[in-house]
């Protein structure tokens, strides 16, 4: 078959195009930066405030209960520094019959701030802060019980790894709607992206629906397309799968308390963390990152009626003299934006001050794959196992699964 003239440069007019789309992916990708946004909400609420019954039964009691709350949250975000404050109240208690009224009250409050140096992918420094206040006072009981705990990090480091998946999405969404882009124009509709998933467009229009078609309506004009639900359905939509888009690399350390038991000395734990990662683009549509993290406990665990609490989430304290090690390794490869597949490799080691070295590992690989717009198939295939220390004893599990979702209408 002979090719015309205008068959010839319509062809390379075509290849031409994709290659520059997909140096954009990739520019846009590597130089991706955390969205910016400030935001601050203020919610008071009573469910119920106030509520009172008593049952048509002959004899029965009347119950009276009560609830008032608040929710507060302010965060901040740009490339260069981050913090945040969110405190949460909560007021409730109730009244059986002739029964003393009980009543309980608990806060959490947490804030933290971060900022990196010498640009935005160089020094971290940075501190979280979570601490729980709990009283409750149970009808009948002479004391109320009280409780505090606190968690505390401080950290250091050098670099960063940022997940541009948004990158993809965008481009995704400009070849939905038949349009090409630069790496600057996929930055800016991932820069919209950001600041909605980060929860800026909520705490602005107070209501989820409203902030979901007013995002939609500012992505629709950076794409330059009039149609906002075809972008909703690359975001949204089971037929697009689009996988992570990490790069960069990292090395941080971080000292951990948690306290119990208003200070006690038996209700403290402290730790020494350290993690390092290495994340990059092996394509415009392959990814390959590799993360590890080390926690050396200081001291023994928290004890007491809630020590830790929340404030546990901070940190990892595997126990005085223990040494916990995690290894994540991650792999994706989009085929399309139809057809993604990913690979993940998990290690746990722990070294305990005393006794045998326990490990476990698990292996998953994942492909999901989108016919059409009609329907979904997926395969999934998991492998763990472990030594003799470890809770899998030794053996060897594996296990597979697929699945499908058509769509009628």
């Amino acid at each position: 078959m002979r090719l015309n003239r205008a068959t010839l440069i319509a062809l390379a007019t075509v290849a031409i195009s994709s290659t520059a789309f997909a140096q954009a992916v990739q520019e846009a990708a590597t130089n991706y930066e955390v969205p910016s946004y400030d935001t601050m909400t203020l919610d008071v609420h009573g469910h119920d405030l106030f509520k009172y019954e008593k049952a048509a039964t002959k004899g029965a009691k009347a119950n009276m209960s009560f609830n008032l709350g608040s929710d507060f949250a302010l965060r901040s975000q740009s490339p260069m520094s981050s913090h945040y404050v969110t405190n949460n109240l909560d007021i409730s208690g109730a009244k059986n019959g002739d029964d003393d009224m009980g009543y309980t009250i608990t806060n959490t409050l947490t804030g933290g701030y971060h900022m990196w140096l010498m640009g935005s992918r160089g020094v971290h420094v940075g501190g979280d802060l979570v601490v729980n206040l709990a009283m409750d006072q149970v009808p009948g009981a002479d004391e109320m019980v009280k409780n505090i705990d606190f968690a505390a990090e401080v950290s250091a480091g050098y670099g960063r790894v940022i997940d541009a998946q948004v990158i993809a999405i965008a481009a995704a969404m400009y070849e939905a709607v038949g349009k090409t882009a630069s790496a600057a124009d996929l930055a800016k509709a991932a820069e919209i992206m950001g600041q909605f998933s980060a929860g800026a467009y909520e705490a602005k229009f107070k209501n989820a629906a409203a902030a979901s078609a007013a995002y939609y309506a500012d992505l629709a004009a950076a794409i330059g397309t009039d149609n906002p639900f075809k972008l909703q359905e690359v975001e949204t939509s089971p037929i697009y799968h689009i996988g992570s888009r990490k790069a960069g690399y990292h090395i941080d350390v971080a000292f951990d308390v948690v306290s119990g038991d208003h200070g006690d000395e038996a209700g403290q734990s402290m730790s020494v963390g350290q993690e390092a990662g290495y994340a990059m683009l092996l394509a415009d549509n392959m990814g390959l990152s590799i993360e590890q993290t080390l926690d050396y406990g200081l001291k023994q665990e928290a004890t007491g009626p809630n020590a830790g609490g929340n404030a546990g989430d901070i940190g990892n304290h595997p126990g005085d003299g223990n040494i916990d090690v995690h290894i994540d390794i991650d792999y994706t490869l989009d085929h399309s934006s139809s057809w993604s597949t990913s690979a993940n490799v998990d290690v746990d080691i722990n070294l305990p001050k005393e006794g045998d070295m326990a490990m476990t590992y698990a292996l998953k690989v994942r492909s999901d794959y989108a016919m059409g717009n009609k329907a979904s198939f997926y395969g999934q295939l998991d492998v763990n196992g472990g030594n003799d220390a470890s809770a899998t004893g030794g053996e060897l599990g594996y296990g597979f699964l697929v699945g499908f979702q058509y769509f009628i209408f």
